[in-house]
Formats: C-alpha cells, structure tokens, sequence
C-alpha cells in the first residue's frame, strides 16, 4: 500500500494496471534497499570503536556525553518516563529503579575506560538520581558510570548507570543556546501556577514533562490523553494552522502564509529540539497539512508515505517506535477518515460539533490496536475525554508558545499569557 500510495493520488487502488503495479514494486524496492543500506552504515557505525568492547564487558568508564532530551522520572512501579519509545527491554529494567532515579538521552562523544581512551559513537541512556534531572538539553558533560548492554537493535548502544558526580564540560551554544533560554523562560512563566498546569503547560508546548506530577500523568493516561504532553503531529499542527491563519487575517497571500507556517514549524522544531520524536512530529504536521488543504481527502497521503519512508532512511530504528506507528496512524486518521467521518456526523449535530467529534474518535479508532499491543485495558472514556480536551488544547498551545516567545523580553507578560492557558 505504502509504494502505490507514493505513485497514486492517495488511494492504492488508483495505481491500476501493470504500469502502476510495476511502478509501485519498484518503488517499493527502492525504499527497502535504501533502508537496509541506512540500517548497515548505523550498525557498522554503532559496533566500530572502543565503545561497543566496553559494553559488552559493563565497564566503569568516564564518557564525554551531549545530552539530546529534557531528563524524565522513572516511577517504580511502572517505570512509565521511559515511554513508547524507549529501546526494548529498557522500560523494564528502568522500572525497577528507585522513586528518585531519572534517565537523560545522550550521544557518546568520548570514553575512557580500561586503559584505552577514544573517540566514541552511539546513543546512551543516563540512569541516575537528583543530578540526571538537572541537565540541560544540548549540554556536554562528563559522567563516571557503569555501561549496561541494551537489546539487540535498541537506538542506544547502552544505559550508563551515574556512578559518580557529573561536570559540566560545556553549555549549549548558538541557535542551541537560545533555544534552551527560551524553554527555561517558558518554566519561570508557569513557575507561580498551581502543580498541574505547572507541569502540564510545558509538556504541552515543548514536550517538557519534568515537573509534571505523577498523578496527573497516571490520570491522562487512563484517559487516553497522555500524547498531549508527547510532542506529536498534532501539536504542531496546530501550531502551524494557528500561524498560517494570522497571516490569512493579516490579507497575506497563499505563498506568504505558507512560508510564514513553515517558518513556524521550523521554530518550533528547533526551540523543542531537534531530536527524532519532535522531528517525526515536525514532518507529520507538513504531511497533514497538504492533505488538509488539498481538495479530496486521500491527496494526504502520499506525501505521508513519503515522510514514513524518508524518515525510516535516515534513522532505521523508527521503524521499531510504537510512538512513530501512533504518530502515522494518527495522521493517516486525520487525512482519511476525520473529513468523511464530520460529513456523516453532520446530519445530525452541527457541522463544527461533527469535526470535534471526528478527529479523535477516528484518530483513537485506528490507533487502539497499538495501545491495546502496550496495554490490554481497554480506556472506555478515551474518546469522551478527548472530544472534551479538544477545544481547549490549541488556545492552550496557542498562548503557550506565545509565552515561550515573549518571556525572554518580558517575563511578566509571559506570565500573563500562561495563566489562561493553565486554566
């Protein structure tokens, strides 16, 4: 399906004939041989070097690291921060772990450890207490730690298990600087608000679920409302559409306001950081988004099968993310079923009413055999809750990003615009 999507106006079946069918193997061949090609260099990558001989003996090293995330708590009894894309079998291991333990993302830049010292290569995943959860996203540091071997095909080679103090090498720089201002400014914005929308307006806007209180993060997630706080397709959609229709209101042209949202999506892709879920998300909206303004419904989604294919290349392990299967599920939701589903919904409830309505019955629809893979319970009011946090979720992510823009120049202005946004 997905080959004869990128050859066809957006349903496979319009790939008729043996010109289409021939079109579409080849197609398909391209993309799997381009993505064996990227997943052999990551491999060869990931086992070249001192690194890989460390882990496999779980030596206690000293590594140069560049953190790429904002740190997550790790909760004993579920071990829930890792989340749905986390490397297999590390969720497990993580949820053994005391209250207090958090894990950061990083990249290993160079090791030290049994006599030998090198340049290194490849994702870690940093466990360790109080001082994990202060680094900063895009910061080097130097840690001291005890390397633990990861399944086979995880995105990290290994988990470092802090052992000692962490130093601070250096801070992050440039664009990385500013954008890391900009998301300590969004904290000190909501810092006044009572818990809930303390923690749960940042992770809205950027992601940041550092301070987001464990209750309220089981309670959305028995509510089917947890990828609200994930950086998603639908975050930035909204977002996008926001930007595009101001410049609609301000008379700009069609190509004015498409580079004004592409300029925005870029932003926010560099302000929330240029890791793989957010760009993933960042694609996603595009995809959405031409599917939207194009005339029939299924003209989405080539251009979806074409960021599924583009982003399997360039990092082979998104193909093994539940949280990527939910993001293209989600999108290929809202591309061909939320339009024609608000059609038949509005014969009989108004036409705006039938659209809240749609989007996340279908969204939820096609994504409810994944969650049911990660958890069998089946969440009765999901779809309620959803219908009833749509309304509120883009003024929320609207005046949230707008705070994130204006706090370094006016804090108190910024306050101002994330209080309504906490309601």
């Amino acid at each position: 399906m997905l080959p004869s999507a990128l050859t066809s106006g957006g349903t496979p079946r319009s790939a008729s004939g043996r010109g289409g069918r021939t079109a579409a193997l080849a197609l398909a061949a391209v993309a799997l041989a381009a993505a064996l090609a990227s997943a052999g260099v990551r491999s060869a990558e990931s086992s070249s070097g001192l690194l890989p001989d460390l882990v496999e003996r779980r030596a206690v090293v000293e590594v140069l690291v560049k953190v790429v995330a904002d740190p997550s708590a790790v909760r004993a009894a579920t071990g829930a921060a890792i989340g749905p894309d986390a490397p297999a079998g590390t969720a497990g291991r993580a949820a053994t772990s005391p209250p207090e333990r958090w894990v950061v993302r990083g990249r290993a830049l160079e090791v030290v450890g049994r006599g030998a010292a090198g340049g290194a290569r490849g994702g870690l995943l940093l466990v360790g207490g109080r001082q994990v959860a202060e680094l900063g996203r895009d910061q080097e540091v130097t840690v001291v730690g005890r390397l633990v071997p990861t399944e086979p095909g995880d995105d990290v080679v290994a988990l470092l298990r802090v052992q000692g103090p962490l130093r601070a090498v250096r801070p992050p720089t440039g664009w990385r600087g500013g954008a890391a201002h900009l998301r300590a400014g969004l904290r000190t914005a909501v810092e006044p608000l009572p818990a809930d929308p303390r923690g749960l307006l940042p992770g809205l806007v950027v992601g940041d679920t550092t301070a987001l209180p464990a209750d309220l993060e089981d309670a959305m997630r028995t509510a089917g409302l947890a990828h609200l706080t994930a950086v998603s397709g639908g975050n930035t959609a909204v977002l996008v559409a926001a930007a595009a229709g101001g410049a609609a209101l301000l008379g700009a042209r069609r190509l004015a306001r498409a580079a004004l949202a592409g300029a925005a999506l870029t932003a926010f892709v560099a302000v929330a950081g240029p890791e793989p879920s957010v760009l993933r998300a960042g694609v996603m909206a595009a995809a959405a988004l031409v599917g939207l303004l194009a005339a029939r419904p299924g003209r989405g989604v080539p251009p979806l099968a074409a960021a599924v294919v583009v982003l399997v290349v360039l990092d082979p392990s998104t193909s093994r993310s539940v949280g990527f299967a939910l993001s293209v599920l989600g999108t290929g939701a809202l591309l061909l079923l939320a339009r024609p589903w608000a059609a038949a919904l509005g014969r009989v409830v108004p036409e705006r009413a039938a659209v809240v309505v749609a989007v996340p019955l279908a969204a939820q629809a096609v994504c409810a055999p994944v969650l049911l893979l990660l958890d069998p319970r089946v969440s009765l009011v999901a779809v309620p809750a959803n219908v009833l946090a749509a309304p509120a979720v883009a003024p929320a992510t609207v005046l949230g990003v707008s705070a994130l823009a204006v706090a370094p120049l006016s804090p108190a202005l910024a306050h101002v615009l994330a209080v309504p946004a906490g309601w």
